[in-house]
């Protein structure tokens, strides 16, 4: 091959596991009781999602009080039905679901000083390793609130993704996962008919329709409770699964780390050989081809 070659080009797109070009993920926040009804929902269509708990205020019984604390609890007797911990680890070991911090007391960190901040985290963090028995390495900002420092200290807590909750309503994949926003609520049935109906129409490198995209649906499942509308919760999964064999389902965490896997990637000058370091898996489309680079594996693309 020459560097001219006309019928080359450079450029190497995501694919997903198996060459899938769409992702789907979830997101729910504080660790409401309607949380075990998401999983039996998510895991009876083969989806996943991530749960962003409140360590310090998972009961210890269902009858736990928080009217008796000295100190008022956000959203909490009024809204939140919260999960004890026998709940939580009957839900969740094992389901495929994947458990994020979202401050054990649920504080805005931008309102506290950098060690509060990493207590908040940290908190959280040893709480839900031990019920999963994994790192847990994921954020959901509480208020959605958040400054520079807070995206400098979070790291040194050892987050390395976090979710804003501010709706873009598109499938472009995100570009900094410290500051990832969802694409839209759970009972957006446009945005999720928009996205199964999505098809890739051109191979043309210069058009959009050649990118992967991802749709990443954020609710708190006591909303479901309060709106009335597990019905279009489960209308909208209903419609996702019906594209199954078109999307990925994936935790937050299962998205971060096959993202990580593709910049990973190790190409020669040239553009026609690839080395893949990363322990998984990784496709790419390349060349009007979608190609699969085993771990440890150099291919001619």
């Amino acid at each position: 091959m020459t560097l001219n070659d006309m019928t080359r080009h450079p450029l190497a797109f995501i694919r997903f596991p198996n060459g899938k070009r769409k992702a789907a993920t979830f997101s729910f926040d504080d660790g409401s009781v309607e949380d075990m009804w998401i999983v039996d929902l998510l895991r009876s269509h083969g989806m996943k999602g991530t749960f962003n708990m409140n360590s310090a205020w998972t009961p210890d019984s269902e009858d736990f009080d928080f009217d008796s604390l000295p100190y008022r609890i956000f959203c909490t007797k009024e809204w939140c039905h919260r999960m004890t911990e026998e709940q939580m680890r009957k839900t969740f070991p094992g389901s495929g679901m994947e458990l994020a911090t979202h401050g054990a007391t649920h504080a805005v960190l931008n309102w506290i000083d950098d060690d509060a901040m990493i207590h908040e985290i940290m908190r959280d963090r040893i709480f839900l390793e031990d019920i999963m028995g994994e790192s847990v390495r994921g954020h959901a900002f509480a208020q959605g609130s958040y400054d520079k420092r807070v995206l400098e200290v979070l790291p040194r807590a050892g987050i390395v993704y976090a979710r804003t909750c501010w709706f873009h309503d598109d499938f472009t994949l995100p570009t900094s996962f410290m500051e990832w926003g969802p694409t839209c609520g759970y009972n957006n049935t446009a945005v999720v008919d928009r996205f199964v109906e999505l098809k890739q129409d051109s191979n043309c490198i210069w058009f959009d329709d050649v990118h992967a995209k991802l749709i990443y649906l954020f609710a708190h499942s006591y909303e479901l409770t309060i709106n009335k509308d597990f019905d279009v919760m489960e209308r909208n999964v209903e419609k996702l699964a019906s594209a199954k064999d078109e999307i990925w389902f994936c935790t937050n965490m299962e998205y971060y780390r096959y993202t990580m896997a593709f910049r990973s990637l190790d190409f020669n000058l040239a553009r026609d050989r690839v080395y893949n370091p990363s322990a998984i898996p990784v496709w790419i489309f390349m060349n009007d081809k979608t190609i699969e680079i085993a771990p440890g594996e150099t291919v001619m693309v």
